[in-house]
């Protein structure tokens, strides 16, 4: 099982929070995000699905960065 790919947020002090690219695609494929907001290294997302009839939230805890590969730390 390969690495999951992140995708960067900016948080309120211009520092990014990475969270998981996947989770994100899913989301904008069922549904539509109403509001988003950085709370404490974590992504809440507020949703309702494209044909109205469900809704909720979403927490996504910051990741942190990727390590390149080809670096040997």
């Amino acid at each position: 099982m390969g690495r999951l790919k992140k995708i960067a947020f900016q948080a309120e002090n211009n520092e990014p929070i990475y969270v998981p690219k996947r989770i994100i695609d899913r989301i904008n494929k069922k549904a539509i995000i109403t509001k988003q907001s950085v709370v404490e290294r974590k992504l809440v997302l507020e949703y309702k699905s494209k044909s109205g009839i469900s809704h909720g939230v979403m927490e996504l805890y910051d990741m942190g960065p990727d390590v390149p590969k080809n670096n040997k730390n």
